[in-house]
């Protein structure tokens, strides 16, 4: 929980989660006040140290791979996300809007 409002993040549910092998965790989640300040990344939730005490990385989606942006370059819509494999995930992205329908983004170890 962040004190400071302008540093709070929050999750985007409408995009899902996805377990990767038995203990990482990956979801979309974003952090601004409003649309066009509004940046988005990808959590990765740690859980092989135990749930007590997860390790807990962020991963910017790599928007060069679209083919073109949308209204705001720092936040893609994200429809979904599924496993890709056991260190990437493929983000499901709106039919027409980026020009691709997926990206896969690779996942630190």
């Amino acid at each position: 929980m962040a004190e400071n409002p302008d540093e709070s993040s929050s999750i985007l549910q409408n995009a899902g989660y996805v377990l990767l092998s038995p203990d990482r965790l990956v979801f979309v989640a974003a952090e601004g006040k409003s649309f066009s300040t509004l940046r988005d990344f990808l959590v990765i939730v740690d859980l092989s140290t135990g749930i007590a005490r997860p390790v807990i990385k962020t991963v910017d989606i790599p928007k060069a791979q679209l083919q073109r942006t949308g209204e705001n370059p720092a936040f893609v819509k994200v429809d979904g996300i599924e496993p890709n494999d056991k260190d990437s995930v493929k983000l499901l992205l709106p039919p027409g809007e980026y020009g691709s329908s997926s990206i896969v983004v690779a996942l630190p170890q």
